[in-house]
């Protein structure tokens, strides 16, 4: 697939912004990576096939997966939900191969706070564990990630069910400081 950049809205998306030496173990234990090529964005209905070859190529128990511990899973936008404009706060970054060579990808993050109101609004355990530990290790603050959803608004993709598990309660938070 020639497609770059791509967009990275999983939990993963936290790596654009910090090193894994900065953030809280609970950040990065996924072994998954969701991404959507850019492509996805401005013109939806041509991403599935593109969609489908990431996750044959770099997908979960693929040859890739098995060599490098995680995988990759091809994701449609509208599976997501944003605050409004989270697009023009997208954080890139460029993929080096642990020397001085750059493989010569750039992906799109999304912003640590953008990527914590999508993880609240999901409402998993384990998307309120994520940002649990981002909050008490002061990465993100409470009144930043309500910021832009007072400021923009949410961005509600047209699949969005209400029936699903957004509204779950958040289990009691670890105390912020001793």
């Amino acid at each position: 697939m020639d497609e770059s950049p791509v967009v990275v809205l999983g939990s993963q998306s936290i790596l654009g912004s910090y090193d894994t030496a900065e953030l809280p173990e609970a950040a990065f234990q996924s072994r998954e990576v969701d991404i959507l090529p850019l492509s996805g964005i401005t013109n939806p209905p041509a991403v599935e096939e593109k969609l489908l070859m990431l996750d044959a190529r770099l997908g979960e128990n693929s040859p890739f997966h098995e060599h490098h511990g995680f995988y990759v899973e091809g994701i449609h936008k509208d599976v997501v939900v944003l605050p409004k404009h989270w697009d023009s706060r997208l954080v890139h970054f460029t993929v080096a191969d642990g020397s001085s060579e750059l493989y010569g990808r750039t992906g799109l993050c999304l912003d640590p706070v953008d990527l914590c109101v999508s993880k609240c609004i999901a409402g998993r355990p384990k998307d309120h564990e994520f940002v649990a530990a981002l909050v008490q290790d002061d990465i993100v603050t409470v009144p930043e990630t309500l910021e832009p959803i007072d400021k923009y608004g949410i961005e509600w993709p047209p699949t969005y069910d209400s029936g699903n598990d957004a509204g779950t309660p958040f289990p009691d938070p670890p105390p912020l400081h001793s």
